[in-house]
């Protein structure tokens, strides 16, 4: 039922609780968390009787205090006595709420259930006492807690301190403290917090600041009570603002996400001091923690009447042509750059990730390049590593800036780090590296790419954000790099690349990406990428690419065949007539079983193949049988390739038995060869 009212399922709810009733009664699905209470409610209203199993259901397995509260009074009325682990059920249900009900069921079990409550029930019962406001309660909480000191938990413990700590008992707070620590009963932060609020309020006051600064670590955020009053003490009585100041400073380094009373004492506080050292100390904690103070605190509090001036500590940033500004009023870049001083003036002391990068985005944000640059040279040499996304900033920034060398130290760090990077900043990462001539760095991400997965997944990614961007020099490094590193792209990756070449006319390109891809993987390639790779090697100027063009074809037809996929013949063809392989051509429609009866255009260039071997007969002859005509552009390669050939008369025949109206559209290099086979070959 609790599984069922979480998914909102309140028909699989209802019909369980039906079921649970004996299934005699009917009822209406109740929505929501209160729904199972509802019905318990309605069958109890109808008087209906539920069996002792069914409340003991509801009683120990409910997780609604009202539920459970029900369940016991019903179980109660029945007749049915509960169970001590009923009972530890019971609490376990109340305690967050109803811990009235709480408290008077526990006095009112039978006594013998008391020891048998387990340790988690326990310490709802304790807390339930000692929680109250009343004092009675708290003591009657304490004595519990007292029974049976085998059930002691860190929970207990630390309501049992809260109780004494309420009470003013001091000394037993003290004793109870050490007797945690003998029992090996870990200490929470809370636990450190009470026993210090124990010293301040018994009037040891420098022994509580004693240990609260012994024990920064473990009390983490939860030493802000005790710095308030150990402030208040300092404040009133022994009016002493200068500490009292000291000791804001300290609250702010040990406790994040104060409240803006604190921010606001604090600095109103510091505002009543002969200098403005500690204000301007306050504005850099604020600023480092995100304090959002200017809606919140008098901006006459916010700045100095006095101007700041920087001290003369060699710290090696040159303020006066400084990008930001350090006017007298704390901006945050002037902050920033404030905080940085002091980090270096201790050696870089309080320089954790957070802060640099915190560093780094103000400076970005101020535009201080140079300075983020010379931040992050501090970063390195102090061991300290930004956040990804304090890093990646700035990798745009220094990339937008033409700071390649810089902005590729920030990416090999990130690399050193096992840092994934972002794929559209890594391409531009990329396109720097082989600009700066830096070919470690592609060598590099290939090789951390062979290790790990999603980096291999990043460098198809940024194979293919190179080809978009016509970056045809680094997809060649990156392939090159990667097959050094035994990394092989996806199939999709290189079809893309060489889909891309093709639409930038970069052919030769294509041939080099065909030419490093794998055998096995180059038969893989889809139909639209190889009808590329073959229109490549036709277009080469070089003889020998060209005479591959055949073999290729051959290759991936006969591969297409066994795979049952569908072959380019019409690219394969024209690429093979541009090659001047004709014999290929006709050779491949060859192996075509009744392709010629499919298409129109793959008879039209076998017969422009035989025309162009002299087969003026044949080619005829296989237009005729599959009624296919010849169109303008298979004319004008006819009469150019026989031009070239120069076999005047098969031009002039060609020319002779077109159609009129084609004869006038004919382009100016068939023209040409038509003239030309005319004057050479003695025609009128």
């Amino acid at each position: 039922m609790h599984i069922g009212t979480e998914l909102h399922r309140s028909d699989l709810v209802t019909s369980i609780f039906e079921y649970l009733v004996g299934g005699s009664v009917k009822l209406e699905s109740y929505d929501g968390e209160r729904g199972v209470y509802g019905m318990l409610c309605d069958v109890c209203g109808r008087g209906v009787k539920l069996s002792e199993l069914s409340l003991l259901v509801f009683a120990d397995r409910a997780k609604n205090p009202e539920i459970a509260l029900e369940a016991l009074a019903m179980m109660k009325d029945e007749g049915f006595e509960p169970t001590a682990n009923d009972y530890s059920a019971l609490f376990m249900a109340c305690r967050y709420k109803r811990r009235e009900e709480l408290v008077e069921i526990y006095e009112s079990m039978p006594k013998s259930f008391r020891p048998q409550l387990n340790g988690y029930a326990q310490d709802v019962v304790i807390m339930a006492h000692t929680q109250n406001e009343s004092e009675e309660l708290k003591l009657r909480g304490l004595e519990i807690f007292g029974e049976d000191e085998t059930k002691w938990t860190t929970y207990s413990c630390n309501a049992a301190l809260d109780a004494l700590l309420q009470t003013r008992q001091f000394e037993a707070l003290f004793s109870l403290a050490n007797k945690m620590t003998q029992k090996e009963i870990m200490w929470s932060s809370s636990t450190f917090k009470i026993v210090a609020l124990g010293h301040i309020r018994s009037g040891s006051v420098k022994k509580a600041l004693k240990f609260m600064r012994t024990n920064t670590t473990p009390m983490k955020n939860d030493s802000a009570q005790c710095y308030r009053e150990v402030i208040a003490y300092y404040t009133t009585t022994e009016r002493n603002l200068a500490v009292a100041c000291q000791l804001y400073k300290e609250m702010m380094q040990n406790n994040k996400m104060l409240p803006r009373s604190d921010w606001s004492n604090a600095l109103e506080l510091a505002s009543r001091l002969p200098d403005e050292s500690m204000h301007r100390e306050f504005r850099k904690q604020q600023w480092l923690q995100d304090a959002p103070l200017q809606a919140y605190v008098p901006a006459s509090l916010l700045s100095s009447d006095e101007k700041h001036r920087h001290s003369n500590s060699a710290i090696p940033l040159d303020h006066e042509n400084a990008v930001i500004a350090t006017p007298s009023e704390a901006s945050d870049g002037a902050l920033a750059l404030e905080v940085l001083e002091d980090i270096l003036h201790h050696g870089g002391s309080g320089l954790t990730k957070e802060v640099a990068s915190k560093l780094v985005l103000a400076m970005l944000a101020h535009n201080s390049i140079h300075d983020c640059v010379a931040m992050l040279d501090y970063c390195r040499g102090y061991g300290v590593s930004p956040t990804l996304s304090a890093r990646l900033a700035a990798m745009t920034a220094l990339m937008g800036g033409f700071l390649f060398d810089e902005a590729l130290g920030v990416a090999e760090d990130m690399l050193e780090d096992d840092l994934t990077l972002d794929p559209k900043l890594s391409t531009r990462a990329l396109v720097a590296a082989t600009k700066a001539k830096r070919n470690g760095f592609v060598t590099k991400l290939s090789r951390k790419s062979r290790l790990e997965p999603t980096i291999l997944n990043n460098c198809n990614v940024m194979i293919r954000n190179c080809a978009r961007e016509k970056e045809w020099d680094v997809v060649l490094d990156l392939l090159a790099a990667m097959n050094g590193e035994g990394v092989i792209p996806r199939v999709d990756t290189f079809e893309f690349v060489l889909i891309s070449c093709a639409m930038d006319s970069c052919w030769n390109m294509i041939i080099d990406v065909y030419d490093g891809i794998p055998d096995d993987f180059q038969l893989l390639l889809n139909k639209k990428a190889l009808s590329h790779v073959f229109e490549a090697h036709a277009r080469s100027e070089k003889e020998e690419i060209q005479q591959r063009t055949l073999d290729i074809c051959i290759k991936h037809k006969e591969a297409h065949y066994s795979r049952g996929t569908k072959f380019p013949f019409k690219v394969a063809m024209w690429s093979l007539l541009e090659a001047r392989q004709y014999a290929g051509v006709i050779a491949i429609a060859d192996g075509v079983k009744n392709g010629l009866d499919r298409s129109s255009t793959m008879c039209r260039r076998v017969a422009v193949a035989y025309m162009c071997t002299g087969s003026m007969d044949q080619a005829t002859q296989l237009l005729h049988d599959h009624s296919v005509n010849f169109e303008l552009e298979d004319y004008e390669f006819v009469l150019n390739a026989r031009c070239r050939d120069e076999c005047w008369g098969d031009v002039i025949k060609i020319y002779e038995d077109m159609p009129e109206s084609l004869q006038s559209q004919l382009n100016g290099e068939a023209l040409s060869s038509v003239n030309k086979a005319r004057a050479w070959g003695g025609a009128d």
